[in-house]
């Protein structure tokens, strides 16, 4: 009999849920746009976490929320993000390819809810990058253990970047 190890599980059910959220009567986008929009993240050789993909950003107000899932209120002109798997207090460097601005921002909270996009700014982060018109456009995000100022963080990261 075959054993299938706890991370190798967790990715199926993830797939499989994110497949049911995209399909008919799972708000419009298909499951193939779904998938285009979450990309992987890789470390790279120097250890730095990035990840490709969709970024949208929230205005005041938005869905009700008045605290994030690290206890921090909610503040749209705070250069903050969420992002599902970095570790709270993470440093990322969000940059646009389309216009080659770069911020960085505190992940402060879990996110973005759709599964087409990859990290969910502040109001203020995506105005920085010069997206704010667009709503949602394509960003690369960046973390590097190194530059983190919190040794737990920087620990988190490495972690999670494959090094811990």
């Amino acid at each position: 009999m075959r054993h299938i190890t706890r991370p190798a599980l967790a990715a199926a059910i993830l797939l499989a849920l994110g497949a049911c959220a995209a399909g008919p009567g799972g708000g419009g986008q298909s499951g193939q746009s779904a998938q285009a929009g979450q990309q992987a993240a890789a470390r790279s050789a120097d250890g730095v976490f990035r990840q490709k993909g969709e970024a949208s950003f929230f205005r005041a107000g938005e869905g009700g929320n008045t605290v994030t899932a690290s206890g921090d209120p909610v503040d749209p002109q705070g250069l903050t993000a969420a992002h599902r798997t970095l570790p709270f207090g993470t440093i990322a460097t969000v940059t646009s390819p389309a216009t080659g601005k770069s911020v960085q921002v505190r992940i402060n909270d879990r996110g973005p809810e759709r599964t087409d996009r990859v990290i969910d700014i502040s109001e203020r982060a995506a105005a920085e990058l010069g997206i704010e018109a667009l709503g949602v456009a394509p960003v690369v995000v960046e973390a590097d253990p190194d530059k983190q100022k919190d040794p737990g963080v920087r620990q988190a990261l490495a972690a999670l970047s494959g090094e811990g």
